[in-house]
């Protein structure tokens, strides 16, 4: 019995022995290079692995592989007496960052850097940087994220840029070198940069062309806010986005972004700078521009085919005003105004009669706010905009806006017969389709000049797969109303309830009775409609800055 027990000791002893061997072996292990570095596996996305640096010289090199893209934050614990050096290098074993941890007795775990990686393969090499020679023991944390929304290294330069879609928000982390993203813009359009900014970093953003030109740079503020950095129109075509950090902590500072994007063919398209560049304008349209910087200055082109006196509009804001100019084609300016500070809406700034010629209309900012200032441009005939001078125009009807606003734009007229708007009369199909065509295509839809007036309006709703009943004559449902702004702006095929809903969602109707449920049967989808609502849906659309999408 006493002989058993004395061999179990043995056993266990030396089994204890081989274990303590085993372990130091495993320590001892040579990871000094890349072909020797010690492999990493994540679990739930995370890792961990303990190591000692023995001597000032003394490396050890980590392996790790991400089937995804994602990002992955790198942590070591501190030291009292020693500071470590990490490096993280790709699969070519070119160094993509690289960061010292800080002394302290706490020894907890603290992060170094996060960094946005493709799938591949990666090296991290920690060292010794400042402090004892003696042998030291550390602990090195990673955390992986899977994700297709984080920068991913190296971007450095326009070759390297990281492809991103547009209206989704990107993660990235900054520091003195260059970031850059591409991007393709579809068509004429806004395009908003929302960034995240830092209240211990500026971050310097700039806009470039598919050919690398600068279009616009700005710096962002020590603000935790999240803020509209960039703000322009922009024609379809290549771009790039680059942010580096620019004052304060310089170093894996962490920022978001989002290109957003919006068609509209109405809004000023870049860079319109000059008289060579001016964007074209006609009577009864409504441009859309912003003014992004002191130094900005927006032109527009008007052609003038016969003698006509104008009015011109301008949105007057409450914190901004503008220096606006008309001038001819020799550059001699035929008028000067300076706008007031306003309420937000658009204002009338000047009449002014312009022989047959070519014109140029020059916005710059004037006094307050120059930074992303927006702003709406119309100038109109003065006979067409007049709506008093109809005979059943009604002074603070709700109407009126509606209809002013439709006649500017060129999407309806009064009846010139009998000298009446009929905002009361029940709209058309074809009215309907005639008003919604002219503000989506205003150089494309066009009356008939044959045959019946409207046959133009229904070869394009063909063209263009707009639903229609071919009744041309007869009173138009609510619900074939929703249908048809639905498609014309959205540019998609909804079913009626879909439409309906969608009207509710942007508060363009409240239903036959604000009081009941947005439903659909609460928007009376088999009633009519009169000229009068239909415009104002229009309206409330536009007021909306919701723009026709259709192609």
């Amino acid at each position: 019995m006493k002989k058993w027990v004395f061999s179990l000791l043995i056993i266990v002893c030396l089994s204890l022995l081989s274990n303590e061997y085993q372990a130091k072996a495993a320590a001892n292990t040579a990871n000094d290079s890349f072909s020797a570095a010690t492999s990493i596996k994540f679990e739930n996305g995370t890792a961990r692995v303990n190591g000692e640096l023995t001597r000032l010289s003394n490396t050890d090199i980590y392996k790790f592989t991400l089937s995804n893209a994602g990002k992955v934050d790198i942590s070591i614990n501190r030291n009292v007496n020693t500071q470590y050096r990490v490096t993280l290098y790709n699969s070519a074993q070119r160094e993509l960052e690289r960061y010292e941890s800080a002394l302290s007795n706490d020894n907890e775990m603290k992060l170094l850097f996060s960094q946005g990686l493709d799938a591949g393969t990666y090296y991290v090499k920690v060292e010794p940087y400042k402090g004892v020679t003696d042998q030291v023991s550390y602990t090195l944390g990673l955390k992986y994220t899977q994700s297709n929304y984080y920068e991913k290294e190296l971007n450095n330069d326009r070759n390297t840029a990281n492809s991103i879609s547009i209206n989704k928000k990107y993660y990235g982390f900054a520091d003195t070198s260059n970031d850059y993203y591409a991007f393709t813009i579809p068509s004429n359009g806004e395009v908003k940069i929302d960034l995240s900014q830092s209240s211990t970093t500026i971050f310097e953003v700039s806009l470039l062309s598919g050919a690398g030109i600068e279009l616009e740079t700005y710096d962002s503020s020590f603000s935790s806010n999240t803020n509209t950095i960039i703000h322009t129109g922009l024609p379809p075509g290549n771009y790039y986005l680059r942010i580096k950090s620019k004052e304060g902590d310089l170093a894996n500072i962490p920022y978001e972004f989002i290109v957003n994007f919006k068609a509209n063919n109405l809004f000023e398209i870049e860079n319109n700078g000059s008289t060579s560049f001016a964007n074209e304008i006609s009577p009864g349209q409504i441009k859309q521009g912003v003014i992004s910087s002191s130094a900005d200055v927006d032109y527009y082109r008007l052609q003038v085919e016969k003698n006509t006196n104008f009015d011109l509009y301008i949105t007057e804001p409450k914190n901004a005003t503008f220096k606006v100019e008309i001038s001819d084609k020799l550059f001699n300016v035929d008028e000067e105004i300076y706008t007031e500070y306003g309420n937000g809406s658009l204002s009338k700034i000047s009449n002014i009669t312009l022989p047959q010629g070519i014109y140029f209309i020059k916005i710059q900012p004037s006094q307050g706010v120059s930074r992303n200032v927006q702003y709406n441009l119309r100038i109109a005939d003065t006979f067409s905009t007049d709506i008093t001078f109809y005979k059943d125009f009604r002074p603070g009807e709700y109407w009126v806006e509606s209809f002013t606003w439709g006649i500017n734009n060129n999407i309806l007229t009064g009846d010139k017969q009998s000298n009446r708007l009929n905002p009361n009369k029940n709209i058309t199909e074809a009215q309907m389709l005639a008003m919604v065509l002219r503000y989506a295509f205003p150089n494309e839809a066009k009356d008939s000049t044959s045959g019946q007036w409207y046959n133009n309006y229904y070869e394009m709703a063909s063209n263009k797969k707009i639903e229609v009943t071919n009744k041309p004559n007869s009173p138009l449902r609510r619900g074939d109303v929703a249908k048809i702004l639905a498609k014309v702006y959205t540019g998609k095929n909804m079913t009626e309830q879909e439409s309906v809903q969608w009207l509710y969602t942007h508060d363009i109707t409240t239903g036959i009775n604000p009081s009941k449920p947005k439903n659909y049967n609460n928007f009376n989808p088999d009633g009519k409609i009169t000229r009068a609502q239909a415009i104002t849906f229009m309206y409330r659309l536009s007021q909306k800055g919701i723009n026709p999408q259709l192609k």
